[in-house]
């Protein structure tokens, strides 16, 4: 799940609330980039006696001969889990991450104004943008600029500000290779999952290709970079979530779990998957620790 730390619309204390309210035993905050929910969302579920799991959620790029015959990086989305969040050098190389979310969007900032002068349009002043900066209490992105955008009159909605402002205007995230995301989060002593594979158009295997059954070659082809794989996610389906259980278990890798709850009305999906008992099970004995 996803707080204010990141781009999420929720404080972490308020999604423990929720999740004691939906009846969810064993939550995990995956920030994008941001460990900065962690410690105030593991002291809440504590008292509310929920289980917890440190995480976070890094953006990582990947080859394989599938993808425009192996000359072209994919960007996949890389959940670390049951890590010490007082690594030092995971630490550190997050504040590095989110010190270039600020450039970026800036830069971003900047060709969307070079767009709206055009149009003849307000632009996003330094005065707004500081405040914007501030506000954020994680890594600033895309989505809160949409916001501003919003709250400017310049778009009515999140979705039209992607495709009208900040498709077109994007920056290039900072790039981490899958190998080195895996190994910042296994030397924290944590495990790397390979996130929603068929979730997401952007940042999942489907990018690669959209025959789920070649998936298994590629999850094959990163063994050695991989603890589990994601199975069960809000839009995979049923039949879906089974092929890749059937890959992760034959591989004997974790299958875990997620909702990749983000708040508001549009992805308030917390405790809307249903999950096997074995599963959660499995899950709770694989990745729960002290923390």
């Amino acid at each position: 799940m996803h707080t204010t730390a990141s781009d999420g619309e929720d404080s972490p204390r308020k999604l423990v609330l929720v999740a004691q309210e939906r009846r969810v035993e064993l939550i995990s905050i995956t920030d994008h980039d941001s460990l900065g929910a962690l410690a105030e969302a593991a002291l809440e579920a504590q008292s509310r006696n929920i289980g917890f799991i440190n995480g976070v959620e890094l953006s990582v790029v990947f080859r394989h001969r599938l993808y425009h015959n192996g000359g072209r990086d994919v960007e996949l989305h890389l959940l670390g889990y049951r890590f010490d969040a007082q690594n030092q050098p995971l630490s550190s190389a997050l504040e590095e991450f989110g010190a270039y979310r600020v450039w970026r969007a800036a830069e971003i900032t900047k060709r969307v104004n070079a767009v709206l002068s055009r149009e003849g349009k307000p632009l996003v002043s330094h005065a707004e943008f500081d405040r914007l900066k501030k506000s954020v209490e994680g890594s600033l992105g895309r989505p809160h600029l949409a916001r501003l955008l919003i709250t400017k009159g310049i778009v009515a909605t999140k979705q039209e500000a992607f495709d009208k402002y900040l498709v077109s205007c994007d920056v290039p995230k900072k790039q981490l290779s899958l190998q080195a995301g895996t190994a910042l989060i296994r030397d924290a002593g944590g495990l790397a999952v390979l996130a929603h594979p068929y979730g997401d158009d952007n940042f999942s295997l489907k990018k690669i290709t959209e025959d789920i059954r070649q998936h298994a070659e590629i999850i094959e082809s990163m063994k050695s970079h991989i603890d589990g794989v994601e199975c069960y996610y809000w839009n995979h389906t049923a039949a879906q979530a089974r092929i890749y259980v059937e890959i992760a278990k034959g591989l004997k890798m974790a299958v875990t779990a997620g909702s990749d709850h983000h708040g508001g009305l549009e992805r308030d999906r917390l405790g809307r998957i249903d999950v096997p008992s074995e599963i959660v099970d499995d899950i709770f004995s694989r990745f729960t620790v002290a923390v």
